[in-house]
């Protein structure tokens, strides 16, 4: 059985992770917090790529693809 180990990143949520997406076939995920961001995040290397903020709490995140482009979807609590 193999063993998995949190790591730790300076890039890391401030508050409690609301959800962990992954973007279909690719190695970019997004997380979403209590913290009022969706921090974007290159799977492979666990590398953090960039910083979306809003104004309320947000929920959930997802990926949808529309007209071959990715868009991400934001529920947050107002």
């Amino acid at each position: 059985m193999e063993n998995f180990q949190t790591q730790y990143t300076s890039e890391e949520h401030g508050l409690i992770i609301t959800d962990v997406r992954f973007r279909p076939n690719s190695n970019h995920m997004a997380t979403s917090s209590f913290d009022r961001t969706i921090k974007l995040w290159n799977a492979a290397d666990v590398s953090y790529l960039s910083l979306i903020g809003f104004m309320d709490i947000v929920l959930y995140c997802y990926y949808s693809f529309y007209s071959n482009v990715t868009i991400m979807r934001i529920l947050s609590v107002h």
